[in-house]
Formats: structure tokens, sequence, C-alpha cells
């Protein structure tokens, strides 16, 4: 595929993130262009991304696309001028954004692209907000290094580096965890919160560090133990460290082959199950450091080399599914261009025809609750053709539109235009 990709990068958080959905183009064969806002806060130091050609972002308008097979967007990158690029040169659109953004502009940014992908929701995240034949949920697949073998750094002093994601400062994990930590003498322990009043709580030897501008890989590097949750799991796996899973949901457990796919679909957030803010035991994080301490090297090392071997394995299932659906995408385009009449469309499941009158309609999206215009009868006829999946020329056949194809024609594309008739 030629992929045009429009990003706009405002923070540390956005160029990562487009590192990563880059490195992932680029491993695929894909043949990206980038056009950047603020270019020069992005830093493309994978090997692989050397070969992207970067665009100039400044006027949009004049990039030209006739070549291109697919526009990739990050975020609400030009979003108010994609309709307009995409509709112009004929090609699809398919938006990345992040949880926050999807619910603050959904179902708004659905009617300038073909397709949206939500980055990583969260476990909680509604369900009903996720229209399944317009919206794709992508776990990120995590660029992952080659295995280092594992070894503890200091027998006498072990490090443990404690990261747990919680929005809430008020009702953190940390208060729960606080005490055993204080009970670890002989340990070297770094804290990652923002919550700077756990100072006041934690022994003078526990180091508490802001989250914002820091490395976190270079603070897992040099660690022995990580007890967290989330994202800081993930990167522990990937750097092949013990990880001890304790989070806003409780305690997971030491991360092992064993309960490594419950954990991950479970977004390492704690016990599976587990309420928020549910209790912590300390004996169980303590028998989980002393096991990791008594076994040695040689046995943790072949836990964490399993554990990073299921990641590798879980991130590449992640990455061919966004492909794919990049892949389906251009494919539906493609076939609605060329293969129109034999094209199989139905009723999206998040729309619903209800008769307004005696002979007025309106579809209500029954997910956002937004309401789409009137219909006439005839009209709304031709809609409940789709409600199962039809052809598109035994639809005009049954429509009794078979003398005025092209108006037939023009109301089904706008239709699939605005996400109410879907392919099959």
């Amino acid at each position: 595929m030629n992929i045009l990709f429009l990003g706009h990068i405002r923070t540390d958080d956005d160029a990562n993130m487009l590192n990563t959905i880059l490195g992932v183009l680029a491993r695929s064969g894909s043949e990206p262009t980038l056009a950047l806002r603020k270019n020069r806060r992005i830093n493309l130091t994978d090997n692989s991304l050397s070969a992207i050609k970067q665009l100039t972002f400044s006027e949009p308008n004049k990039l030209k696309l006739a070549h291109y097979d697919l526009m990739l967007t990050y975020n609400t990158t030009g979003s108010g001028q994609l309709k307009a690029l995409a509709k112009r040169n004929d090609i699809p659109t398919v938006c990345m954004m992040d949880a926050q953004t999807f619910a603050k502009e959904y179902p708004m940014n659905q009617r300038h692209v073909n397709k949206l992908v939500l980055i990583t929701p969260p476990r909680n995240f509604p369900a009903m907000l996720l229209q399944q034949d317009i919206v794709f949920p992508w776990r990120i697949a995590v660029t992952i290094p080659a295995f280092k073998k594992y070894r503890l750094n200091n027998s006498n002093k072990p490090r443990v580096l404690v990261i747990i994601h919680h929005q809430n400062l008020f009702f953190s994990p940390f208060y729960q965890i606080a005490p055993w930590l204080n009970k670890l003498l002989n340990f070297d322990i770094k804290v990652v919160s923002d919550n700077m009043a756990l100072r006041k709580m934690l022994n003078p030897n526990i180091k508490v560090i802001a989250q914002k501008g820091i490395d976190i890989d270079h603070l897992i590097a040099e660690t022995d133990i990580v007890v967290g949750s989330s994202n800081a799991a993930l990167k522990a796996i990937a750097l092949g460290k013990p990880v001890i899973v304790a989070g806003e949901r409780g305690y997971g457990g030491l991360l092992n082959r064993e309960n490594f796919l419950v954990q991950y679909h479970n977004h390492f957030q704690g016990r599976i199950g587990g309420e928020l803010g549910e209790h912590i035991p300390e004996k169980l994080l303590m028998d989980n450091v002393l096991d990791l301490l008594e076994w040695g090297s040689e046995r943790v090392n072949k836990m964490v080399k399993e554990n990073h071997q299921l990641l590798k394995k879980e991130s590449a299932k992640q990455e061919k599914a966004l492909l794919d659906f990049l892949q389906r995408t251009v494919n539906t385009h493609e076939q609605l261009k060329n293969d129109f009449w034999t094209m199989k469309l139905k009723l999206s499941g998040a729309w619903q025809l209800l008769l307004l009158t005696q002979d007025k309609y309106v579809l209500n999206n029954i997910q956002t609750g937004y309401v789409h215009s009137h219909f006439e009868k005839e009209e709304a006829e031709i809609i409940h053709l789709f409600g199962k999946g039809i052809e598109m020329k035994k639809a005009l056949t049954a429509s009794g539109y078979e003398e005025e194809p092209e108006m037939f024609a023009e109301f089904v594309q706008d239709l699939v235009h605005e996400k109410i008739l879907v392919a099959t």
C-alpha cells in the first residue's frame, strides 16, 4: 500500500505513538509518506524508518494524493479538510485516535473518514460507542527489542521499580503498598508517580520520581524487579524484566506463562475480575519478591524469556490485525469504485429505521443517539432492502429504479459515505 500519513506532534507521547505506527507500516513493506506538523520533534531513530519520505504539512490542500492508496491520520490532524481532500482525490481515509480524543470527537470525525482506529482502548471503555463495522479497536503492537539474558544487578541491594498507572491520585494503589515498601530496607526502591504527597508516607531511602519527562525504558532497564500495571508492565516484559502485576484492580501476581494471556487481555490491571481499588495483599507481594531472589538468575531468566516470547507473539497478532484492517478498507473502496453493482451492502447495525409519521422516516444511531435526516417512504423502502445484506444489482431490481440506475446509485453511495450502509 502507498500510504500518506498526516501527523501532528504536540507532545512527546505523540512522537512516540507516531514512531510506533510508522514502525508497523515500515515493517509491513508499505511505502508511507509522512506529512508532519512540527516534524522537528519526531525522532526517527529506527533504521527501518529511514526510507520514509517526509513532506511539509503547511498546505495540505496542495498535497498530490492521486498515487496514494490510503490517507492515514493521527488524532484530529486536518480532520476538517479530510472530506474535501478525499472526495477530490477519491482515496479512502482512516483516522487513528486515542480513547480520550475518540470520546470527545466521535461521531463527528466519523463523517470525515472511511474508518476509525481506536488506539488501545481501556479495558472498561464503553463498548456501545464502538460501531463494529466502522471502528477498529487496536491494542498497540509494542516495539520489542531483542531479548537480553536476565541477571540480578545487585544481589546485596536489589533494585525495585514501582510504576502503577491510576488516574485518581487520591485513591491510588500506592497508598496500599506504601507500608510494604517501607519494610524493604535492604532494597534500592524507586517509585514513579506524579503524586508527590507519597514522599511523606515513604522512607527517605525510597525515591519518588515524577512521571512527566522521564525515560521509563532507561529506568526499567537498570532495575531488577518491576511492580506495576498497564503500559509499564508491557515495557518491562519487552525489556526482559520480572513483573509483579499490581494495579487499580488489585493484585495480579508474578507474571509467567500460566497467567500471561489473561493478564495481557486484562491490560495488566490486577486481579482478573477485580474491583477498582481492590485490596493488594502485602504478604503475596513479599512472597513474589523473595521467590525471585531465591530462584536465582537462571530460573528467573527462563521465566522472563517466556514472557518476552509471548508478548512478541501477541504484538505480532495486533500488528497484523491493523494491517489487515487497513488493507480491507482499501479493497472495499476499490470495489465501490470498480465493482459497485456486484458489491453486497447491508444496513449497519448501529442504525435503525424508524417511522416518524405516516410517510416520513428517520434513521437513528443506536449507539450515539444521533438522528439522521428525514426520508420519504420510497427512500425508506430502499434502505429497508439492505437490512440483512443484498447485492447492488438485486437491490436495484427490487427497488423499481431499473430505469433510473444513476439516481439509485447516487442515493446508495451517499448512504455508504455516511456509514449507514457498509460492505459485508
